[in-house]
C-alpha cells in the first residue's frame, strides 16, 4: 500500500513500476514469485485491496503484467496516476502486520490517513513521515493544471462539458461567423468556437457513423486563450452528431515501402485526445446532444478507439507482423452502411471501401487485445 501511494505521488506523473522478485540487496538476486504463490496477486487482487480502504479522492489503477527475465517468473504492478486525483491520500489508517524476515516477529506498520507520500529519485517518503513542502507543492501543481501549457489546461477541461456555457462571440478583431460559442465558467479566458464551412461540401466515410446521414455538413473548431488561437481542426456532422476529423494511422507491408498499394490507412481516436473530447463535448446533459449517444456507439465500431499511444503503437506493429492475413481479412470483410442515393457511385465506392478497412481495423483491434490479455495471463 506504502509503495503504490508514493509510487502514484511521483511529481513527475510517470506511470509507476513496481517490481516483485527482484532482491534489494546490493547482488539484485531475482526470485521467482511462482515459488510464492500462496501470496502473489494479480490485479484484480491489488484493486480489490486498494479499494477496500477509504480514500479522500479515489485509488490509483494498477495492473499487474507478468514477465520472465533469465528463466525467472517477475510481477510488474503498473501504477498509472490521474492529475486530477493526485495526491492520493487515504481517508482513514491503514494497519498491517509486517514479518520481519531475520527474527521473525510480526510488526504493526501503518500507512496514515491524510498523509501526503511520495517518492523523490529512489526513494519513498518514509512510512512515519511525510513528503517534504517541495514535493508537495509539485504534486498540487498537477492537481490544478498549473504545469500544463494552456492547450493542455484546455484539453482537460474539455473534460468538464457542463462548466462551458454558451455566450457571443467577443474576439475582437476575429470574425469567426460562428454558430456556437462557449467559455469556461471558471476559466473564462479560455473559449470555444466553433462554426459551419459553407464552401466544404467533401464526403468522408466516417460520416457513414448514422444510418440517417444525408449530406456532409463541415465545421471548423477553434480553441482560443484570451486572444490566442491554441488549436484548431475541422469535422463533420454525422446526422447531429459532431465529429471532429479523426488521427490518421498507417499499417505498411515494410517500414521501408511507402507504396499506396502496401499501406493500410485508417483513421482512429485516442481516449483522452483533445479530438475524442470534442467529440464528447455536445454529449453532455448540459448541451444539445444526449439523443446522439447511439450515435456515437456507432461511430466506434467503424472507428477504433485506442486507450493510448502506446498501444496504437503496439496494435500497428502487430498488424505488421501479420500483413497477409490483415489484408485477407479486409478484403473478405462484409461491410454494409446506408450511403445516401444522391451521392455519386465513384465517391459511394470510395466511402464504401474506406469504410469496409475501417470496420475490419476494429475488429482486429479487438482480436488484439484478447491476444495481449491471453499473454498476460
Amino acid at each position: 500500500m506504502h509503495d503504490i501511494i508514493c509510487l502514484a505521488n511521483n511529481p513527475k506523473g510517470h506511470i509507476g513500476l513496481l517490481i516483485i522478485g527482484v532482491d534489494d540487496g546490493a547482488e539484485h538476486e531475482l526470485i521467482d514469485v511462482e515459488e510464492y504463490s500462496e501470496n502473489r496477486k494479480d490485479s484484480q487482487k491489488i484493486t480489490d485491496l486498494l479499494r477496500a480502504c477509504r480514500w479522500l479522492t479515489t485509488f490509483p489503477y494498477v495492473r499487474v503484467v507478468p514477465i520472465r527475465l533469465s528463466d525467472v517468473n517477475l510481477d510488474v504492478v503498473l501504477i498509472e496516476p490521474d492529475d486530477d486525483a493526485i495526491p492520493y491520500r487515504l481517508a482513514k489508517d491503514y494497519e498491517a502486520s509486517i514479518r520481519d524476515s531475520q527474527s521473525g516477529r510480526s510488526k504493526r506498520k501503518v500507512v496514515r490517513a491524510g498523509t501526503i507520500y511520495s517518492r523523490d529519485g529512489d526513494s519513498n517518503t518514509p512510512i512515519d513521515g511525510t513528503a517534504d513542502a517541495i514535493l508537495s507543492e509539485k504534486l498540487w501543481r498537477r492537481h490544478f493544471g498549473l504545469d500544463k501549457t494552456p492547450l493542455e489546461r484546455a484539453s482537460s477541461l474539455l473534460r468538464e462539458p457542463s462548466k462551458w456555457k454558451s455566450t457571443l462571440n467577443a474576439i475582437e478583431g476575429i470574425d469567426e461567423g460562428f454558430q456556437n460559442c462557449y467559455y469556461h465558467e471558471d476559466f473564462p479566458e479560455f473559449t470555444y468556437i466553433r462554426k459551419f464551412m459553407d464552401d466544404e461540401n467533401r464526403y468522408e466515410y466516417f460520416m457513414l457513423a448514422s444510418p440517417f446521414f444525408t449530406s456532409p455538413q463541415w465545421c471548423i473548431s477553434r480553441i482560443y486563450y484570451h486572444q490566442t488561437m491554441l488549436y484548431e481542426t475541422t469535422g463533420a456532422f454525422s446526422d447531429h452528431l459532431y465529429i471532429p476529423s479523426p488521427r490518421i494511422g498507417f499499417v505498411r507491408k515494410s517500414q521501408r515501402s511507402y507504396d499506396l498499394n502496401d499501406t493500410i490507412m485508417f483513421g482512429y481516436f485516442v481516449e483522452g485526445s483533445i479530438e475524442k473530447r470534442l467529440l464528447d463535448f455536445m454529449l453532455d446533459e448540459s448541451k444539445e446532444g444526449p439523443s446522439e449517444t447511439n450515435t456515437k456507439s456507432m461511430l466506434f465500431r467503424l472507428l477504433p478507439l485506442f486507450k493510448d499511444k502506446d498501444e496504437f503503437s503496439s496494435f500497428v506493429q502487430w498488424c505488421e507482423q501479420q500483413w497477409e492475413a490483415v489484408v485477407d481479412k479486409i478484403k473478405s470483410h462484409d461491410c454494409r452502411r446506408c450511403i445516401p442515393k444522391k451521392i455519386p457511385a465513384r465517391i459511394s465506392e470510395s466511402m464504401m471501401n474506406r469504410a469496409r478497412t475501417s470496420e475490419t481495423i476494429v475488429e482486429l483491434l479487438d482480436e488484439f487485445r484478447f491476444a495481449q490479455t491471453a499473454s498476460e495471463t
